[in-house]
C-alpha cells in the first residue's frame, strides 16, 4: 500500500506570498527605473538581464500561487488549501529560484526589500 502525499497552503501564507510578491515586484520596476542612470555601462547588461530574470520568477510565482486558490481544495476548518504535489512543487521551485535571482541581484549591491 502506498502513501498518499498531501500538501497544504495556509490561507494567511497565501495572503503573505502575494503581497511581498507585490512589494518586491513594485520594488524591482522602480530600481529597474532608476539604475539607467547609477550603473556603469559595462555591468549594465548582466545586472539587467538578472534583474528581469527576478521579475519573471516573480511573475510565475504569482501564477503559481494564483493557481491555488482557484485549482486548491479549501479546507474551511483548517483553512487551508490542500494541493497537488505538482503545484506544491511548482510553488517550492519557483520561491527556490527566487531567492536564488534575489542573491545574484544583491551582488550588484541591491536590495528590493523595505527598510
Amino acid at each position: 500500500m502506498s502513501k498518499k502525499e498531501v500538501y497544504a497552503l495556509r490561507k494567511l501564507e497565501h495572503s503573505q506570498y502575494l503581497k511581498s510578491i507585490f512589494i518586491k515586484r513594485t520594488n524591482a520596476f522602480n530600481l529597474l527605473e532608476s539604475s539607467f542612470e547609477d550603473k556603469k555601462w559595462d555591468e549594465w547588461t548582466t545586472f539587467y538581464s538578472n534583474l528581469c530574470e527576478y521579475i519573471g520568477i516573480l511573475f510565475y510565482l504569482e501564477d503559481a500561487l494564483e493557481e491555488v486558490s482557484l485549482t486548491g481544495d479549501w479546507d474551511k476548518k483548517n483553512q487551508y488549501w490542500l494541493l497537488q504535489p505538482e503545484t506544491a512543487t511548482r510553488i517550492s521551485s519557483y520561491i527556490t529560484l527566487e531567492a536564488m535571482s534575489y542573491r545574484e541581484l544583491s551582488f550588484f549591491n541591491t536590495s528590493l526589500l523595505i527598510h
